[in-house]
């Protein structure tokens, strides 16, 4: 879609809102509408991008227009029942509670860093934060926006014991999703984290390599998830190596991955030297 089109498409969803809101009794300016409008297409615009690439290649044009279209209605519905309840519509998904942030709404992005310094604003805003828990899922993050998530874990760490980076560099080039997980994994260092989820995240070894500083520096770890990740021989192999939890991790979970029986070799190896593992 190009950027006339997406212009006429934000000035449709405008109409479209202000006009639902009416029937639902409330009355919405012009100017409020369009910029809701506007959060509504970029979201719309940003799934339709990361759904259009496949494992095989890419989707269809008039396939991806279809996703366009159709996550663009069903967020216009969310954002007409966000007024009807009072709330801003135009906000990001935060935490419901003080110590946990949640940006997984479901609603995939491309986080840049400018929307990241918002997604991250209670806990950036704050001198020390008390954020215990952190779920960054299907937010996809380049190596800008994944800098500012770097800064407000570091803001976080003398609470923060749950991170979970599943899912978030979907759609991005393979150098770039090896940064930005890299640059994540790296700002872990100096954490003391219980639990650690990379699972959905297309690593293979080379993102195995890439998430070493997290593996390496976290001793402390009860739990770690790497499902779904392409998961090879080479990839358990690196998990074995890294992994330096062995005294604490009571939680292995690799499930939804093609390993062989060379990879489950690995991983065995890895188990007999975890005494207090309770859940594979």
């Amino acid at each position: 879609v190009k950027e006339l089109g997406r212009k006429s498409v934000r000035e449709g969803v405008a109409h479209s809102i202000r006009s639902l809101a009416e029937l639902k009794g409330v009355k919405i300016e012009e100017e409020k509408a369009l910029a809701k409008a506007k959060v509504v297409e970029e979201k719309a615009y940003t799934a339709a991008k990361v759904d259009s690439r496949t494992t095989t290649g890419r989707r269809p044009d008039e396939e991806t227009t279809q996703i366009y279209a159709r996550k663009a209605g069903n967020l216009v519905v969310q954002a007409v029942e966000a007024i009807e309840r009072g709330e801003d519509a135009g906000g990001k998904g935060q935490a419901g509670a003080e110590d946990y942030l949640d940006l997984c709404d479901g609603n995939r992005e491309f986080v840049t860093a400018e929307t990241a310094k918002e997604l991250f604003g209670p806990i950036l805003s704050a001198s020390k934060s008390g954020v215990r828990r952190i779920r960054l899922s299907t937010k996809s993050f380049g190596v800008d926006a994944a800098a500012v998530a770097a800064e407000a874990f570091s803001t976080c760490r003398d609470t923060l014991v749950d991170l979970d980076l599943s899912d978030v560099i979907a759609g991005r080039p393979e150098d770039e999703a090896m940064k930005s997980l890299k640059c994540l994994c790296d700002a872990v260092e100096g954490l003391e984290l219980e639990s650690l989820d990379l699972s959905d995240n297309a690593l293979g070894e080379k993102g195995i390599r890439a998430c070493a500083t997290a593996l390496t520096s976290q001793k402390s770890l009860r739990g770690i998830a790497f499902r779904n990740i392409g998961c090879s021989v080479a990839a358990c192999k690196a998990i074995h190596d890294l992994l330096a939890c062995r005294g604490t991790l009571k939680r292995l979970h690799l499930y939804n991955n093609m390993s062989d029986n060379e990879g489950a070799f690995s991983i065995a190896k890895l188990i007999q030297e975890t005494p207090c593992m309770e859940d594979f």
